[in-house]
């Protein structure tokens, strides 16, 4: 990202503030408004993500459509930039939405697509190696080239707030009329900083582009100290 640049954008609306938000930041990040080398001028892209914030503030309003397909008018009552933050090969991080991990497997001889259970303990190493290459696919369409990274990785969920949150720590999403079971506690992540910066940026786990997976980093003195 160009120098002193903000990497994501904060709108407030009400409770969903935290989906709109990263709706944002995936647009930054995956749709590629943020392309640029050190020495160029900046892409005619910014002008789009100026564009993109001049119409929240001129319309301050926004719209979601409910399960009746029905359009819900919330009024924006701030915009604000949220600066880069400093990524590290450990960092613990609170789930602002659901993460969900999936594979295939078969139901009465056909394939179907299971959602990872992480209070299962036979499906947390395949919950966590999920994780892990969908970060490595994520990185490859931000950079447009394979993670040649570090591979060490570790994706953890406190398993002390799992004890004794273990009906909130897992929600079952629906989205366009497919169920998903998905986890949402704080977690910790060791990783090569590349990858935490895709995870923080983009999301964890599936399903981002519904506003799923996003999470807020939590100070380690918040936490520990």
């Amino acid at each position: 990202y160009p120098p002193g640049y903000p990497t994501s954008i904060r709108v407030h609306i009400g409770r969903y503030r935290q989906v709109v938000s990263f709706y944002l930041t995936w647009l930054l990040t995956v749709h590629g408004f943020c392309t640029w080398e050190p020495g160029h001028d900046l892409p005619i892209k910014w002008k789009n993500l100026e564009h993109l914030v001049r119409g929240i503030f001129e319309k301050a309003e926004f719209y979601l459509p409910n399960k009746k397909r029905q359009e819900q008018y919330f009024q924006i009552t701030n915009v604000e930039t949220l600066q880069a933050i400093e990524y590290q090969e450990k960092m613990q991080f609170t789930s602002l939405s659901p993460i969900v991990s999936t594979t295939l497997q078969k139901y009465n001889g056909a394939l179907r697509q299971h959602c990872l259970d992480y209070h299962n303990p036979d499906e947390r190493d395949h919950f966590e190696k999920n994780i892990f290459a969908n970060l490595c696919q994520k990185y490859q369409t931000v950079h447009g080239k394979p993670f040649d990274g570090d591979t060490t990785f570790s994706f953890r969920f406190d398993h002390q707030y799992l004890r004794k949150n273990r009906r909130k720590s897992t929600k079952l999403i629906h989205i366009l009329n497919v169920s998903y079971y998905a986890m949402f506690a704080p977690f910790t992540v060791i990783a090569d900083p590349a990858l935490m910066e895709i995870g923080y940026s983009c999301g964890f786990g599936e399903k981002n582009a519904m506003g799923l997976g996003m999470a807020e980093t939590v100070l380690w003195e918040r936490c520990f100290g």
